[in-house]
């Protein structure tokens, strides 16, 4: 997204960001980790084409269904849902080509970021506390909060308790962002 406002700063009226990638963090994590990173959308390919893929998925969101709720009837549903969203190929490999567009994203950024500056617009970013090393996760937030600098309206949103999926783990509060933004932008 901020690639965009760069690029195309008419197009945009303000911006919500959740928990977004920053490019100087992730340039310097070490490969391994960056390798760690892109290596979902290579087994959810693999696990595809063997015809595990529902499997997996459940597997690796069974505990994320959990947190959300205690209910077990409402945890195989969030299970069917995120199972449903990887019925075909094409689904599949969103995931790989997801990491590959922001890895390709990367040194654009780095290259535009210290030339321009995001559009004068209220911008709102949702920020993590897990998921991360501690140190990592503490740049990164850093970060995330140097981006709404840039109009009335801007406000930094520290998410206590969730990961980098806050849009799952608190849709309310990116409602409320989303909301605030639009206010903002009416306001104007």
């Amino acid at each position: 997204m901020q690639l965009a406002a760069f690029r195309h700063p008419d197009l945009v009226a303000g911006l919500v960001l959740v928990d977004p990638a920053d490019e100087e963090i992730l340039a310097g994590i070490p490969w391994v980790m960056r390798a760690a990173m892109a290596a979902p959308g290579n087994v959810a390919l693999l696990a595809y084409r063997l015809g595990l893929l529902g499997r997996v998925v459940r597997g690796a969101f069974g505990p994320f269904a959990r947190r959300l709720t205690a209910d077990p009837h409402l945890q195989s549903l969030i299970l069917d849902a995120y199972a449903s969203c990887y019925t075909n190929r094409t689904q599949v490999r969103m995931l790989r080509d997801e990491n590959r567009l922001s890895s390709a994203a990367i040194p654009v950024i780095r290259q535009i970021r210290p030339a321009s500056a995001l559009p004068d617009v209220p911008v709102v970013v949702l920020s993590a506390t897990k998921g991360l090393p501690k140190g990592i996760r503490g740049r990164w937030t850093k970060r995330q909060a140097g981006l709404t600098t840039t109009a009335a309206g801007s406000e930094h949103i520290i998410v206590a308790g969730t990961g980098h999926a806050i849009h799952q783990e608190r849709p309310e509060q990116v409602t409320t962002a989303v909301l605030r933004v639009i206010d903002h932008v009416q306001q104007r």
